[in-house]
């Protein structure tokens, strides 16, 4: 049996995923970029609305039982702050060590916008 976190907070939520299962099952490439990744590309944060539902229907075809618990934020939920996915470059695998992982991401939301956006953030 299989173990996943539903993060969420007031405005969305979030399947952690460790990202090799996104790869043992294939489906890097059909993570969209509302999804989220881990800083040390250990973690995928699969937005509700698609990805998540994607991933685990893909668990169920395959017969893989999994269980999901669940974890609520009442503030803005820090999984906003990670970089964004972005796609897969085939040649980069983010869990071997020293391999640049930045094909993944593009610019993290907090360096999008002026320090006060930060101050909610943090």
């Amino acid at each position: 049996m299989r173990k996943y976190t539903f993060f969420s907070d007031p405005g969305h939520g979030w399947v952690r995923v460790p990202f090799s299962h996104l790869l043992e099952f294939d489906l890097v490439e059909k993570i969209s970029r509302y999804s989220y990744i881990s800083t040390s590309g250990k973690w995928a944060y699969l937005e509700e609305d698609q990805d998540a539902p994607i991933f685990l229907h893909h668990l169920q075809s395959c017969g893989v039982e999994y269980k999901l618990s669940a974890s609520y934020c009442d503030n803005y939920s820090r999984i906003r702050t990670y970089p964004q996915f972005n796609g897969w470059d085939e040649d980069s695998f983010p869990m071997q060590k020293g391999v640049d992982i930045s094909c993944l991401f593009e610019k993290r939301p907090q360096d999008l916008f002026e320090d006060k956006t930060k101050e909610v953030v943090q």
